[in-house]
């Protein structure tokens, strides 16, 4: 039996039962005649090979899963990861940017708590502190769009992925760049 599929994107379009000589023109595949009857819209043509739609959809459910853990795991080297921690290190440049902007510098480090509370233990004087903070700002910044650049890429090649082996190719790409991040 013969099953016709789009050769643009592998969707199956029909089956049909006819010697190879008397075939209508079109881009076929030979299945077994016990999958008769066959519903075609479960079914994909990928590498030649007939392949249950499903297969696909949850085989890049579990790519993207995967991708996405392995991210959050790379992004942990560089984080801290405790409940609010997020939103310390986001006060904490928004107090450094609008420290290091007055001139002269404060006498009062009451409008600034955070940098008053880690004086002394990251660096020496409120100015260096608010320094600081703005660097690791900027460095947590270059390293985010690094792997959010691996992550998105990764999953766009999972998306548009006609095999899981592309999407498996799709992931091992993510979990290399990922390493040499």
């Amino acid at each position: 039996m013969k099953l016709y599929y789009d050769p643009a994107d592998g969707r199956a379009l029909f089956t049909l039962a006819v010697p190879d000589d008397q075939a209508p023109p079109g881009v076929w595949v030979e299945i077994d005649d016990t999958l008769h009857p066959l519903d075609v819209s479960a079914h994909c043509v990928v590498e030649g090979m007939l392949v249950p739609v499903e297969n696909l959809v949850a085989a890049r459910l579990d790519a993207v899963t995967a991708i996405n853990e392995a991210v959050g795991a790379k992004r942990q080297n560089f984080i801290t990861e405790i409940p609010g921690q997020q939103m310390i290190y986001q006060a904490k440049e928004a107090e450094a940017r609008a420290y290091v902007a007055l001139d002269p510098e404060p006498a009062n480090l009451e409008p600034f708590p955070l940098i008053s509370a880690e004086i002394g233990i990251t660096a020496p004087t409120a100015r260096e502190l608010a320094q600081v903070w703005l660097h690791m700002g900027d460095m947590w910044r270059a390293t985010a769009a690094t792997l959010e650049g691996i992550r998105l890429t990764a999953i766009g090649a999972v998306g548009n992925a006609g095999s899981t082996a592309e999407i498996d190719l799709a992931v091992a790409t993510c979990f290399s760049a990922l390493e040499a991040a």
